[in-house]
């Protein structure tokens, strides 16, 4: 199967299964008879960026019932459109892009697999005009124009090199949209800027301090993923959006999610949640970049395995302890051997059918190969393997290893032996600040100060929100229970904390916690 065709068909699932996320415009139903040729308008107002969602429908959720129709045939077409292109059958494929170009006119993806069609049709005029209305609709796949097959005959082409050429340009166009479009839907209320150097565009719900504290760390561990594991860079601009805790209870139980198709992140709270989607966002870039479209089990893993990780004073990621081994153990009682293997042919669905098995699993695959340093060998073998020599990663594992999955199975099953999940309690007469605490966006909101405890002692009042302990940042209770753990009853540790809009220093002296607690 040639990669472009693999690549578009994965593109046509994460289309199926972010639908809900993205925007359409409704154009005139198709007609039965043979649709006209197209021909594409010299000027073109964009529409929305696709795939931005409002601060009332986070997840997409409230598209009507005639919208969620019209995606739903758009996607059976985009399905079509792919076996046509497998088949060679470039005629018929025409025919079906001009569907969805009639259908959604203002589609760039449309425009462009129409460009494709007419490339392979011996037509380089109007695939070129199809692809310039493409980019002038908001497409910015440069990096895979400039791989994809289907366009070889236009590659020679000058108006060709001048749309690849307009590389950074386009991309700054379509932030510039996105900024616009984030304003109009977010209001006043958050703070929305773009970031051209690091291609990051912000929407967030937290404060000018929090925000260019959240700035350094996602660019340090862009860098730092850049430079230990992934080869490809962000093309596209990555929108970061934090929303309002209230906005947020739309999302239900999800901390947050990653859109590849969109390059949109939505995260509840900073700290595990923010690293857990921004390193998808680093994985699928470099995807992207690499033209392949990984396992669910690879993308989960390598998100479980830094959700949780600090970056050293050198710039390199570290993994920490995960509390998912509390999730892996019993499984591992039940079931005795196979998992690896099994976990690797996992589709997306059956994934997701037993997420707190299966994201620890892969997690902790993950991490075997990072602690064992295979881990950089193992991606960069796979990637190049993938999807045609090595459709689950189990080959590469037994290349890497030098040995079967069984006998590598044996080896993971003795190495997590030995792993340690973190503490989850300091326990009776552990060290202790007298609070109760719930997590909130950026750190530990204070809803209970038991009278006369350190923490009463120090000043802390119900409604203050902890962000850092010891000298290090609070985001979540993980954060805080490392501090505790690595502390006893009766140090003294900086604390830092918000009320209303201004930080406090204070000092804390740590309390031995009462056994009735």
């Amino acid at each position: 199967m040639k990669w472009t065709h693999a690549l578009r068909a994965s593109l046509i699932s994460l289309a199926l299964l972010f639908a809900i996320f993205a925007s359409s415009v409704m154009a005139a139903p198709v007609e039965k008879k043979s649709p006209p040729a197209v021909k594409p308008a010299p000027e073109v107002t964009p529409p929305p960026v696709e795939g931005i969602p409002s601060p009332d429908d986070l997840r997409g959720r409230s598209a009507n019932r005639k919208s969620r129709i019209s995606q739903m045939r758009q996607a059976k077409l985009m399905q079509k459109l792919v076996g046509l292109f497998r088949a060679k059958k470039y005629a018929d494929a025409k025919t079906v892009a001009m569907q969805l170009v009639r259908l959604d006119s203002k589609s760039g993806t449309h425009w462009y697999n129409l460009a494709c069609a007419y490339s392979r049709l011996k037509k380089p005029t109007s695939a070129l005009k199809c692809l310039r209305r493409a980019v002038d609709l908001g497409y910015d796949g440069i990096r895979h124009m400039e791989k994809d097959e289907d366009l070889e005959p236009l590659r020679e082409m000058k108006e060709f090199k001048d749309l690849v050429a307009m590389r950074d340009e386009i991309h700054r166009k379509r932030a510039d949209r996105i900024e616009d479009d984030l304003r109009q839907k977010y209001g006043e209320d958050y703070l929305i800027e773009v970031d051209h150097e690091n291609k990051l565009v912000f929407a967030t719900n937290i404060d000018r301090q929090t925000l260019n504290e959240l700035k350094i760390q996602l660019t340090q561990r862009a860098k730092a993923m850049w430079g230990g594991l992934f080869s490809n860079r962000f093309e596209r601009y990555v929108t970061v959006i934090i929303p309002k805790a209230e906005k947020s209870k739309s999302m239900g139980r999800i901390g947050g999610f990653y859109n590849p198709k969109t390059s949109v992140l939505v995260a509840r709270r900073l700290g595990m949640v923010m690293r857990h989607e921004f390193t998808h966002a680093l994985h699928f870039a470099d995807i992207d970049g690499t033209q392949t479209m990984h396992p669910i089990w690879v993308a989960e893993g390598f998100a479980t395995l830094y959700e949780g990780s600090t970056i050293d004073a050198d710039g390199k990621v570290t993994p920490g302890d995960s509390p998912r081994l509390h999730h892996l153990r019993p499984y591992l009682r039940r079931h005795k051997t196979g998992i690896l293997e099994r976990i690797m042919k996992l589709s997306h669905r059956d994934f997701m059918r037993n997420p707190g098995f299966h994201y620890a699993a892969s997690r902790f695959m993950m991490a075997y190969l990072h602690d064992t340093g295979k881990l950089k060998a193992w991606y960069d073998e796979f990637s190049g393997q993938f999807p045609d020599k090595d459709a689950t990663g189990k080959e590469t594992w037994e290349k890497i290893y030098g040995k079967p999955i069984a006998a590598i199975e044996l080896d993971w099953r003795t190495w997590l032996g030995k792993q340690n999940a973190p503490k989850m309690s300091v326990g009776a007469n552990g060290p202790f600040m007298g609070v109760g605490t719930e997590e909130d966006v950026d750190g530990l909101k204070i809803f209970r100060v038991i009278p006369d405890s350190s923490a009463a002692k120090a000043g802390l009042e119900v409604g203050d929100i902890l962000v850092g302990m010891a000298g290090e940042t609070v985001y979540d209770r993980m954060d805080m229970m490392a501090a505790l753990v690595a502390s006893k009853v009766g140090d003294t540790i900086d604390i830092r904390y918000r009320r209303g809009k201004d930080y406090i220093e204070s000092k804390l002296t740590l309390m031995a916690r009462p056994s009735a607690l």
